[in-house]
């Protein structure tokens, strides 16, 4: 009933026999730990690599978006012809460069930069928040084929010693020994053995068809799971303090980090409605040549300075610039329109940005304290599953002495064949469900490794730093 030291070799010499029995010649076998099952998966995921590209994709937009600092260049050509019966015909061709510079606008171009930078940053919290729910789903089909397997073991090695006490129980039937519905409860017993061996099976072979498919790999591939014994994980004694591991939390908590972001963005966003109250200020510079057939020959030069307001939503809107020309002349213009009812909401706009600011305020301070419940009820609960744990591998242990007295009083002639098949079964059972226990403790470690924003598996090394 013990579990065999030799695990990796068992379960490869285990697949190595069952696909040769199958009619394949050759098989592709894997050593995999669990770190190496994640780089499998993130390599093999089309979905990350998508996230990726579209990250990729956004950060050259927001390198080439800087072009909004630097001067805009249009050249134009334009030919004219008017013809006007008994007066005679003109003509007019230009070519002409004009160079526009916006030299201040209330700091909106820097703070819509800023704005885009967070929106950035945004994406990348959802890139990461892709990976690492694929970290965790691989991480959790490890482990699952890990225990999985380990149960596969224990119950085929169950089975084998049912049968043979099952044989035992067949021969005392025949001797009189024992009555026939001892017998038939035997047999019934081992039945259910095979019943639930078959049931570990199929859930074994769609777990790791789950987790080749998860790494890309062929589904015939043989994974050889490269972890410490899963029947004696016993889990981590932490030491981090529940205050230390909240500071983590705070620090790298993927849901927290993206209300961070979106306060600061409509932080921004309100800043830059109250800057589209101050005028833009552009300067435009133009040189020409024009003539009424080619070659054009008359150049023209013009440099102005215009100001307006033209991100305000309001009735009323005003311009007005002044020019100098290379003739050595100058210009100036202005103008007021007045637009009656253009809108009902021109005041409404800030005040939505601020309802929604505090809303995510409201949204962060309750995520924190749901982080601070999180860290100290996720510690006492793992601790309380790995006390629990440890209690019933005592109480595994006491029932494997039980079994092995029983053993003894068989061999003796106290007790019949069929009492010890019934201890047998009990001790199995026990075993399975110990299983059940150790992937509960490691899923805690997970937990509590999500709740801090950190990697599968990294919660052990942090506790020992």
């Amino acid at each position: 009933m013990h579990c065999s030291k030799n695990k990796g070799a068992f379960v490869k010499i285990a697949f190595l026999i069952l696909f040769v029995s199958t009619g394949q010649t050759e098989v592709e076998t894997k050593v995999i730990s669990a770190a190496d099952a994640i780089v499998l998966a993130e390599l093999h995921s089309r979905a990350l690599a998508s996230r990726w590209l579209e990250l990729k994709t956004a950060k050259r937009g927001y390198n080439l978006d800087l072009r909004r600092f630097f001067p805009q260049a249009t050249i134009s050509y334009s030919d004219n012809a008017s013809v006007t019966p008994g007066l005679a015909d003109t003509y007019s061709k230009q070519l002409a460069l004009k160079l526009t510079q916006t030299i201040s606008d209330g700091g909106r171009s820097l703070a819509e930069r800023q704005m885009s930078r967070i929106q950035l940053l945004l994406q990348e919290q959802l890139y990461d928040r892709a990976k690492a729910d694929l970290q965790d789903l691989t991480w959790t089909s490890y482990q699952q084929v890990a225990m999985s397997r380990t149960k596969h073991r224990l119950q085929q090695r169950s089975l084998e010693l049912a049968q043979q006490q099952l044989a035992i129980i067949e021969l005392e039937l025949k001797q009189g020994a024992i009555t026939a519905l001892a017998g038939i409860e035997a047999a019934l017993t081992s039945t259910n053995l095979e019943l639930a061996l078959a049931r570990t099976t199929l859930e074994l072979q769609s777990r790791e068809f789950e987790l080749a498919q998860l790494l890309g790999l062929a589904p015939e591939t043989v994974i050889i799971l490269n972890a410490p014994d899963f029947a004696e994980y016993a889990g981590i004694d932490i030491q981090i303090t529940a205050v230390a591991f909240l500071a983590l939390a705070m620090k790298n908590n993927l849901d927290l980090k993206n209300l961070d972001y979106q306060i600061h963005r409509k932080k921004k966003e309100a800043g830059i409605l109250r800057l589209k109250y101050i005028p833009r200020v552009t300067l435009e510079a133009s040189v020409s040549v024009s003539a009424d057939n080619l070659p054009l020959h008359s150049p023209q030069f013009s440099l102005a300075l215009n100001l307006g307001f033209p991100d305000i939503d309001s009735p009323l809107t005003t311009s007005g610039s002044i020019g100098a020309q290379a003739s050595g002349g100058s210009t100036r213009s202005g103008s007021v329109g007045i637009t009656p009812l253009k809108t009902l909401t021109a005041g409404l706009e800030l005040q939505m940005v601020k309802l929604a600011l505090s809303d995510l305020i409201g949204q962060r301070k309750e995520k924190t304290a749901e982080l601070e419940f999180l860290v100290t009820t996720g510690i006492k609960r793992y601790q309380l599953l790995r006390r629990q744990l440890a209690l019933e591998r005592k109480v595994l242990s006491l029932e494997r002495q039980r079994y092995q007295v029983l053993e003894k009083k068989r061999n003796l002639g106290e007790i019949k064949q069929a009492e010890l098949l019934t201890a047998q079964i009990a001790l199995a059972e026990k075993e399975v469900a110990l299983l059940d226990r150790i992937l509960e403790v490691m899923l805690g470690e997970r937990e509590l490794e999500k709740t801090a924003g950190i990697p599968p598996g990294t919660l052990k090394t942090l506790n020992e730093e």
